[in-house]
């Protein structure tokens, strides 16, 4: 009679000439059922940390597939605990895990003896932030462990497959390094001709001084009036600003999280969004958008070209943005998500919440802009960094929103905050006055 066992195939070849990267791991590469000891399956780093684009780290997952099943999350842990939590495997399985420097972050199943619940494909997540504060999600390639009489044609199959994945996942790396590289060279190319426009502009002299003394009155706050049109801003702690030219009217937006399953719903630890954010009530969550809202036309000038985003208000932006919307995937048991108050244009029901934004991206987002500095306040990121404000200190700052695992969450064109979908994060920018 046949004995049925595995052979794991890999083949990492790509990685360590472009990126450093983390890694499923199988250890024995041959499994019997009821006879291998000590069987682990091991998410770690591989490779020298200084090729790493992740800074930070602050989720790692072990995720499982049996043969007719998706992916589901088996093993997880976050930096702001020591536990690794587990979902699905049988009491006997051991788990262990950390998250420190890139080198000794890591998660590991232990198997003391094969079960046949060991078997299926592996597939570990990273998720972090790089050293500009931009949010990373690293997948790495499937590796497989398969119970099967083995023949030859069932080994090259398994072997296709692997080689396969490999090459998609090595392909992104390379596609990502090209694309970096080409950002750098179109950067420089801007660089040099805004340099030569500068040179020509025979009113140069005359520009530098009208510049200066407008700045002057700008930063004595006498044309500090908050930008003209109707639009919203997220609420920090501090509350919504003064009076400067807006008339300010508050709100809410209350969206209902996963409930059914584990949530990971998460705001960043140095959050300073007006309380509460995350709520659970019962055995529900929920998280909150609280809401500043110009409804009346400010006197103010227009808004200044840059890279960021306001929210809709008004059916239209404000002059030079453009407009899109996100989709945010609710709990459908129970449906209790709700609005109250004054809130941006959007539309919201007891499953769906779609809220509209204005973004523009049409300067350089080093190059400062004015904006009222009496009190803190937020814009979202837009295109990959913070927008400089004169007199401002800017930090970075995340909401991770926990949709259901249905998941119908959407972007309906470019025109949104960064971030990612499936489930909804949102980068945001906190400004308070620099001392």
């Amino acid at each position: 009679m046949s004995r049925k066992f595995t052979f794991l195939l890999s083949s990492f070849s790509c990685f360590a000439a472009i990126e450093a990267s983390f890694l499923v791991t199988i250890n024995p590469t041959r499994v019997e059922t009821g006879i291998t000891h000590n069987v682990t399956v091991t998410c770690s780093y591989w490779g020298e940390s200084s090729l790493s684009s992740l800074e930070k780290i602050t989720m790692i997952r072990i995720l499982h597939q049996k043969t007719t099943e998706p992916f589901s999350v088996v093993a997880e842990i976050r930096d702001n605990e020591n536990n690794v939590h587990t979902s699905g495997l049988n009491s006997g399985v051991v788990v262990s895990g950390a998250i420190k420097t890139l080198d000794d972050s890591f998660v590991e199943i232990l198997w003391p003896v094969a079960t046949p619940d060991l078997y299926g494909h592996y597939r570990c997540d990273v998720i972090g932030f790089s050293i500009t504060q931009d949010i990373i999600t690293e997948k790495s390639p499937i590796v497989s462990i398969l119970e099967t009489n083995v023949t030859a044609n069932d080994v090259l199959e398994l072997l296709i497959r692997e080689k396969e994945e490999m090459k998609s996942y090595c392909d992104a790396r390379v596609a990502a390094s090209e694309s970096n590289f080409q950002t750098l060279l179109n950067n420089l190319r801007r660089e040099e001709a805004s340099n030569n426009d500068i040179l020509e502009n025979t009113l140069r002299g005359e520009l530098s001084a009208l510049r200066e003394d407008v700045n002057r009155l700008m930063e004595t706050g006498v044309l500090q009036y908050w930008p003209e049109g109707t639009y919203a801003l997220l609420s920090p702690q501090a509350g919504c600003p003064n009076n400067v030219g807006a008339i300010w009217t508050t709100g809410l937006v209350k969206i209902h999280t996963e409930s059914t399953d584990r949530n990971y719903d998460q705001v960043s630890t140095n959050s300073h969004l007006l309380a509460p954010v995350l709520e659970r009530a019962g055995t529900n969550n929920f998280m909150y958008q609280h809401f500043c809202v110009s409804t009346t036309l400010s006197p103010g000038a227009a808004w200044p070209k840059g890279s960021y985003c306001i929210n809709r208000k008004g059916d239209k932006c404000p002059t030079g943005f453009e407009t899109g919307s996100i989709q945010w995937n609710e709990e459908r048991t129970g449906s209790a998500g709700a609005t109250t108050g004054a809130i941006p244009d959007g539309t919201y029901t007891a499953a769906i919440a779609k809220i509209f934004y204005c973004c523009r991206n049409d300067s350089d987002p080093f190059h400062p802009v004015y904006l009222p500095k009496a009190r803190p306040f937020y814009l979202y990121r837009f295109k990959g960094t913070c927008q400089d404000v004169v007199g401002m200190k800017v930090t970075p700052e995340l909401m991770v929103f926990d949709t259901d695992t249905t998941n119908a969450d959407a972007y309906d064109n470019d025109w949104h905050p960064d971030g990612q979908i499936n489930d909804v994060h949102l980068l945001l920018c906190y400004y308070e006055e620099r001392v």
